[in-house]
């Protein structure tokens, strides 16, 4: 087994980060890190949360080729991309939204049950959209064990009233769960009959 030392690069990362007063520890070199993407010719990293147990948030690193594969110059670079539906379950489970953003306008919040349903959910989105009700699709991680837990608490935190669930016994039937979330009333409606309930709510 040979044992290799760090290259020349992570030693002058760790300079440049002395140089510029970046505490280094927020920095943790991992030999054993791999990412899904085979173009990375040099130093890779992964950007997590403290506290977010449910991985890295984003990505990248250093390619000297991908450029060139698709134009004529072989240009240097670093790049890296966040996951939106990570950030997202990120602010949520830590409670990072501020206060003007969780006391919104957003009328119903559409929950997502599972990746089954997701794009029903959607469309359901879009129709209380196109019925001008302003509404926001989750967009955080779904997890497979009661996965709308972490839905509800997103909702109440960015203060909004109302979620809409589709659920399989709801989408077996072809109606919704439309639940208040101050009141906990809830009551199963058609499709048609949530979108009316919700304008009359708005006007009061």
């Amino acid at each position: 087994i040979k044992i290799i030392k760090p290259t020349e690069k992570i030693t002058e990362i760790l300079s440049l980060l002395e140089q510029f007063n970046i505490d280094k520890s927020l920095i943790e070199f991992s030999p054993t890190l791999v990412r899904g993407l085979d173009y990375y010719t040099g130093i890779i990293f992964e950007i997590i949360i403290e506290g977010y147990t449910s991985g890295s948030v984003g990505g990248g690193g250093r390619y000297d080729n991908l450029i060139g594969m698709f134009t004529n110059k072989q240009i240097p670079a670093v790049g890296f991309s966040f996951g939106f539906d990570r950030v997202i379950d990120a602010m949520q489970t830590l409670g990072l939204f501020p206060p003007e953003i969780a006391g919104s306008a957003t009328q119903v919040l559409v929950t997502i049950f599972s990746q089954e349903l997701k794009n029903k959910s959607l469309a359901i989105s879009n129709e209380l959209r196109n019925n001008d009700i302003n509404t926001e699709s989750y967009l955080g991680e779904i997890k497979e064990k009661n996965p709308l837990e972490k839905q509800l608490k997103y909702a109440d935190q960015k203060g909004i009233k109302n979620v809409i669930i589709l659920g399989p016994e709801e989408a077996e039937k072809n109606i919704v769960t439309l639940k208040n979330l101050k009141t906990r009333e809830q009551k199963k409606l058609t499709i048609k009959d949530a979108i009316d309930l919700l304008k009359s709510i708005s006007k009061t």
